[in-house]
């Protein structure tokens, strides 16, 4: 296995994510354990022997509830990233098709320019973006140079004042749907709401342990099988909170299909 492959395996997002989330579960299933079945705690915890098996629905009811919240409002930021580079490619190709549509606009260079903001776009400013979740200064000139070229286009005498209109709110589009894009690099998980169901996972942790205080051996199982399901569900939800790394991560792949289909 090379040096890269290992890098990739041990530094990506995707695998901090499940094993943080594995050894957190882990240590408090070991905890609860040791602590209902040791030679010092055993003696207190045997007391509460009575507590009858319906009582994990509660905890693990508040559970369910809790990781669906959180796992839709993970996924509505992920589909909001998605939507907003659908958004961006929909206003490029519009770019580019009028100006290849209207002659006074077909040799003026300003269907390269949008290329090459596409190109930029995914070469330069995505990977940035994987990095330091920041814009990319040449990126932005890129635009501002597809903005200053469309506006000294539209100015001209010969341009049709309805021609000029349409094409800045063409180049608007694609303005407003980068802003949007690199906007939705500024929004935090909602860390109350994990918080709330990393704790309620510990509850069902220790429900399934005090249902089972008279039985180690099927008390080791019952938490096995708890911790498992636990770290599938919140791993699953984890895989989806990094939009722009991991497996699970908005696709730039329409964007770099126009940087590719229309680049000589």
């Amino acid at each position: 296995m090379s040096e890269t492959t290992i890098d990739r395996i041990f530094y990506s997002s995707d695998f901090l994510i499940i094993f943080g989330i594995l050894c957190l579960y882990i240590l408090s299933g070991l905890f609860i354990y040791w602590l209902c079945n040791s030679r010092i705690t055993r003696r207190i915890a045997c007391k509460f022997i009575g507590i009858v098996p319906p009582f994990i629905g509660i905890p693990t009811s508040l559970f369910a509830l809790t990781s669906a919240f959180l796992g839709v409002s993970v996924w509505q930021n992920f589909q909001a990233h998605d939507d907003a580079v659908a958004q961006e490619v929909r206003a490029i190709s519009a770019y580019i098709q009028f100006t290849d549509t209207i002659p006074a606009l077909q040799d003026k260079g300003l269907a390269a320019l949008a290329r090459d903001y596409a190109h930029s776009a995914v070469e330069i400013e995505w990977p940035v973006i994987i990095k330091t979740r920041t814009r990319s200064p040449e990126t932005d000139l890129s635009i501002a140079k597809l903005l200053r070229q469309t506006v000294t286009q539209a100015i001209q005498p010969d341009t049709p004042p309805i021609v000029a209109q349409a094409l800045m709110e063409s180049v608007q589009s694609i303005i407003s749907a980068r802003n949007a894009r690199l906007t939705l690099l500024n929004v935090k998980p909602d860390l109350i709401r994990w918080l709330a169901v990393l704790l309620i996972a510990f509850m069902v942790q220790l429900s399934v342990a005090i249902v089972h205080i008279d039985k180690p051996h099927p008390m080791a199982l019952a938490l096995s099988v708890a911790t498992l399901s636990i770290v599938l569900i919140l791993g699953l939800i984890g895989l989806s909170v990094q939009s722009h790394t991991g497996r699970l991560s908005v696709s730039n792949a329409p964007l770099k299909h126009i940087s590719i289909q229309t680049r000589p």
